[in-house]
């Protein structure tokens, strides 16, 4: 029997200011993450903030509106809020492993965090991410976005440990399929 090795994809930086401005950077192992990593990063990204914000904050508010408006419209190249400021002592940091071929787990501390700075740096990455991924993995996202957000109002919810892995994975998995 083999051993299932646990590796990380993507690391992610992220610094949010209270002017709407961000910094995203993202690493993966030797370089630049594969878009497709980048795009699974986000949506466990998604998924985590949920969870954190419900149990700590006791509510998503209107964060899945905001997600999904995001994911509905036309992307605008032009709109950029970026700051430089990477070494900010402040920042998220997240990790995006998996564990053999299909199991995913994001690793990140966010205790403390106020939901205004989880909000801005969920918008942040999601972002930053359709910046940079490919037409084809920028429709895989905001499919998988959405996707989510109607997984989350049928048959999962927020506050469900299990739902962090498995909405991310299926809306990944659905998008990569239509």
């Amino acid at each position: 029997m083999s051993e299932l090795v646990t590796r990380e994809l993507v690391r992610g930086r992220i610094a949010v200011t209270d002017s709407l401005r961000y910094a995203v950077s993202f690493s993966g192992n030797g370089g630049r993450p594969a878009d497709a990593d980048l795009v699974r990063f986000t949506l466990h990204f998604y998924a985590r903030v949920l969870y954190e914000m419900v149990h700590a904050h006791r509510s998503v508010r209107d964060l899945p509106a905001k997600v999904e408006e995001l994911a509905s419209k036309p992307f605008e190249f032009g709109s950029a809020m970026r700051i430089h400021a990477m070494d900010a002592p402040d920042a998220l940091e997240a990790v995006l492993l998996a564990t053999g071929y299909r199991r995913y787990d994001l690793q990140a501390d966010f205790t403390g965090r106020s939901e205004a700075v989880l909000k801005r740096a969920l918008l942040s990455v999601i972002e930053t991410v359709l910046r940079t991924a490919t037409d084809d993995l920028r429709n895989v996202l905001t499919t998988a976005l959405l996707n989510m957000n109607v997984s989350y109002g049928v048959t999962h919810r927020y506050a469900d440990v299990k739902s962090i892995a498995e909405v991310p994975a299926i809306a990944y998995q659905a998008a990569m399929f239509v």
